[in-house]
């Protein structure tokens, strides 16, 4: 209903009911829960997910949450995580969904970190907030059913009290455990571990970056900041951090890449446009859902809804301006786009459908080769790191079956060193896209293969 044609008023008591209904939902479940994990049912099943996409899934889930209340919500993957981890998806998202809405609810001003870490096997992760902090008192009963910070009738946060002893007996039921670390009038810490088998042989990949001769960022938030500053690291030759509008014009000139807080307003951003040169720098606007931008500023400066994510970092990258000219293609054949990331599969398959070419999409190396079994491709585009079998493995297996009569494949991976090169060369690679991939690069390298 919400995305029919409503007033201002009904929408609001639309949106109000919707609300409340997601409320007694949860409620429910957490009962439900509760009963089970009392009569010793609660069951967990283990199965294989891709780590950086669940996560970032879980993240955005508050994006209207921050926004009402202007914070900052960040999640900082450790770089030894797998790509995959052999874990109860629907059990871990309930850990981390509640830990992160208490973490949000008691936070006025601020905002909330999220880290995780895995060793040997084990996942575990710590929630920080800014928040009101936990009594001493009140700590000893957080982990009650049915109890909260404050039980008294006039307190300010309501709940259940179900949230966090639900959450410890799941992180028990997965051999791990949660507790509270620590938590004064400056916020808590919770820790949380669990088992978590690896279920692949690759570490997560960082975001797909371009390399930037400096990035600026313009912000108060210190942990938005230190976010910024852990992906760009490997990316940007340096990274440098402002917090006022002075400071931002002394800086801007050398800067590639300038990214702005909204939590700085906009006549700050008009001004610092006005000092840049919008073709060979890019601006981009780090707002919450709902804050748009005057169609002026909208023509030169980017958007990136926070929560900021690694996912959402990535394809602010792999945006393609539509008024970039690209020159009109037009091919025949088939062709197989291989991709772990359905993001990127999306994007990849928009860009090149309308050449004519008949597209075939998988998400893995096993499907690929699957799929030359049956189809004859005239080119694949195959990504490197991907679950059940990367794309190495996969071009290795499709020349061996096919021979002299498999199509090209061609790699598509952020990693482009010598060595990575190298490798997939030797592979039986016949070409190498580094990701990003911009909609003329794409064209030109099938072109290559198909004209």
């Amino acid at each position: 209903m919400l995305d029919t044609q409503l007033s201002a008023e009904q929408r609001e008591y639309t949106r109000l009911g919707s609300k409340s209904a997601k409320v007694l939902l949860d409620t429910i479940n957490q009962i439900l829960d509760l009963a089970a994990i009392e009569d010793g049912g609660l069951v967990t099943k283990p199965e294989p997910i891709e780590t950086t996409a669940f996560f970032d899934d879980i993240i955005e889930m508050f994006a209207s949450q921050i926004a009402e209340k202007c914070l900052d919500l960040t999640l900082q993957l450790s770089p030894e995580i797998p790509a995959e981890i052999n874990v109860d998806p629907v059990r871990l998202r309930q850990v981390l969904i509640n830990l992160i809405a208490n973490a949000v609810k008691f936070t006025q001003k601020g905002g909330v970190q999220v880290s995780l870490y895995w060793r040997e096997g084990v996942l575990s992760g710590t929630v920080i907030d800014n928040g009101i902090g936990i009594p001493q008192d009140a700590q000893k009963r957080i982990f009650e059913t049915f109890q909260q910070v404050d039980n008294s009738s006039t307190r300010q946060y309501g709940g259940t009290g179900l949230g966090l002893p639900i959450s410890q007996q799941i992180c028990r039921a997965m051999n791990g455990e949660l507790q509270l670390k620590a938590s004064d009038s400056s916020g808590s810490v919770f820790k949380f571990y669990v088992s978590a088998p690896a279920a692949s042989s690759i570490d997560i990949t960082p975001a797909a970056l371009l390399r930037e001769s400096k990035v600026l960022v313009y912000t108060a938030s210190f942990s938005l900041w230190a976010w910024l500053e852990h992906e760009y690291k490997s990316d940007a030759l340096t990274c440098q951090h402002v917090t006022t509008t002075e400071e931002a014009l002394m800086a801007i000139k050398d800067a590639s890449l300038v990214l702005v807080d909204a939590a700085v307003g906009t006549s700050e951003l008009n001004t610092l446009k006005s000092f840049m040169n919008t073709t060979s720098q890019r601006c981009v606007w780090i707002a919450w859902p709902g804050q748009p931008l005057t169609s002026e500023l909208a023509r030169h400066i980017q958007v990136l809804n926070k929560p900021l994510t690694r996912t959402r970092l990535s394809n602010l990258y792999s945006t393609v301006s539509e008024e970039s000219p690209t020159g009109a293609y037009s091919l025949s054949g088939q062709i197989l786009i291989v991709d772990d990331n359905p993001v990127n599969l999306k994007a990849m398959g928009n860009q090149i459908k309308s050449t004519g070419l008949d597209i075939y999409l998988v998400q893995n190396g096993a499907d690929a080769v699957v799929a030359c079994q049956h189809h004859s491709f005239d080119l694949i585009l195959m990504d490197i790191q991907m679950p059940v079998m990367d794309g190495l493995e996969a071009t290795r297996r499709i020349r061996a079956t096919l021979g002299d009569q498999a199509p090209p494949i061609v790699g598509v991976s952020a990693h482009v060193s010598k060595v990575d090169i190298a490798k997939a060369e030797q592979a039986g690679m016949a070409s190498y896209l580094c990701k990003p991939v911009t909609k003329e690069t794409l064209l030109n390298k099938i072109t290559e293969y198909l004209t």
